[in-house]
């Protein structure tokens, strides 16, 4: 009886002799010449050598890289490629025209605001009215959005009707804010209703005033004098005062409506 030796597994790369021998039959006689070698390795056997055979043992590429190869070239060429931009469809963004300052001489401008009531749409109503003998407009591609003004007068309003009016040497507006500071001989004049009176209800001068038209509030700052029917208040530094005039009072003692 021959005996065997252990086997430790076959090699990837090269063929163990010895599994020719573990295949021959023992009355095929001694020596395995006889025997076909193709029936001894079944085919799968022998293309895994060739497979894993190294390049330096043959020419070329072995037959597995060329069909890896192959595999990669295909899969490349189904990735459909990158968008690209129609020609003559390119957007160019739009550029803002910087501020620009423009001389108006005898103009003049009305400003809204927003009038809100619960329950129903915000409506415009006008704010102020005022008219200049010469201007500086700052102008944006949206339209005038200030300027200062020189020699002005116009009117404020109350519920869309005009309360009282003003004058001043200078005035600047800012309509982001609805703001209106007025500076130089400020006056402002509050009409009296009464039938047949010739003076006004109520005068406010002062050094520059500031109306907030959200607020609907104005706020007299320097050398500030109210004359009215019940008497002269001032001068004090700083007063507030609603568009008609009808409360004037020091920031402390102001109430808001």
């Amino acid at each position: 009886m021959v005996s065997r030796p252990a086997l430790s597994g076959p090699d990837s790369l090269t063929p163990n002799p010895l599994s020719l021998v573990r295949h021959i039959h023992p009355k095929e006689g001694e020596g395995a010449s006889e025997i076909p070698p193709s029936t001894l390795c079944p085919p799968p056997f022998e293309l895994s050598l060739v497979r894993h055979k190294h390049p330096e043992e043959g020419e070329g590429a072995p037959k597995g890289y060329g069909f890896l190869l192959l595999c990669l070239l295909a899969l490349a060429g189904c990735v459909p490629p990158r968008a690209k931009e129609a020609e003559g469809t390119k957007v160019e963004k739009k550029k803002d025209i910087p501020a620009q300052r423009i001389n108006l001489p005898n103009g003049e401008s009305l400003q809204y605001r927003l009038k809100t009531k619960v329950g129903a749409p915000p409506e415009r109503e006008p704010a102020w009215y005022v008219k200049w003998v010469n201007a500086k407009v700052q102008m944006t591609s949206n339209g005038p959005v200030g300027g200062r003004m020189e020699g002005v007068s116009g009117n404020f309003f109350k519920d869309g009707k005009k309360s009282t009016t003003f004058q001043a040497q200078s005035g600047l507006a800012d309509k982001a804010n609805n703001i209106l500071n007025l500076a130089g001989q400020v006056q402002v004049v509050a009409p009296n209703p009464k039938p047949g009176a010739t003076k006004p209800r109520a005068v406010l001068t002062c050094d520059r005033l500031v109306y907030d038209a959200t607020t609907k509030r104005f706020k007299a700052l320097g050398h500030v004098q109210v004359v009215g029917e019940v008497g002269t208040i001032g001068t004090l530094s700083e007063l507030w005062a609603t568009e008609e005039l009808d409360q004037v009072a020091t920031p402390d003692m102001f109430i808001a409506k």
